[in-house]
């Protein structure tokens, strides 16, 4: 039996409108940033998507990226029903 990974609903938990912005701002295309994350397109696409099985990990690097705090990065108010 194959353990099937369960995307998580990431909307509204993920600040997608910052990590957009910064790649608007950084004139970067997606798999530049992505790149500059350590991190795929396809895991890319998926976050702004709002749909992914990610660890904090993942959004570290891209906050790292962006030189921000991980914690700009999540809106508390979600984080506590996830």
């Amino acid at each position: 039996m194959k353990n099937k990974s369960k995307k998580r609903n990431l909307e509204g938990l993920i600040n997608i409108e910052l990590i957009l912005d910064f790649i608007q701002k950084n004139k970067l295309s997606k798999s530049a940033f992505a790149k500059t994350c350590g991190i795929s397109t396809a895991l890319l696409t998926k976050i702004l998507n709002g749909y992914c099985d990610m660890g904090t990990s993942k959004v570290v690097k891209i906050a790292k990226a962006m030189g921000v705090k991980f914690t700009q990065l999540i809106n508390d108010d979600k984080a506590n029903n996830f």
